[in-house]
């Protein structure tokens, strides 16, 4: 007898863990409260969100005052030792994904 397609979701939703689905690759996941774990569907463990930080510098952009951005840092240190001239501001932003 094969291995069920489904097998090691199947184990994780038995043991507690939250279950998405989506009919084809071009849906979105979905919660499912019950899942069926039908061959015809994809399934997976819903994924951990985390939060994540990081520093962007902002930096004075021509003659008429605009925000110019460099891509986010991990650490304020790492964003102040790339600076380069006309930084104005080192900015604390927050995001959340996937783990």
């Amino acid at each position: 007898m094969a291995r069920h397609k489904h097998a090691d979701v199947i184990h994780a939703y038995a043991e507690g863990e939250e279950i998405e689905y989506r009919p084809n690759p071009e849906t979105h996941w979905a919660r499912i409260e019950n899942p069926c774990f039908s061959v015809n569907l994809e399934y997976r463990i819903k994924p951990k969100i985390v939060k994540r930080e990081g520093w962007v510098n902002v930096y004075k952009a021509g003659p008429i005052w605009a925000a110019a951005l460099s891509h986010a840092f991990y650490t304020k240190k790492e964003a102040d030792q790339d600076t380069v001239c006309d930084r104005v501001a080192c900015i604390r932003i927050e995001w959340e994904e996937e783990a």
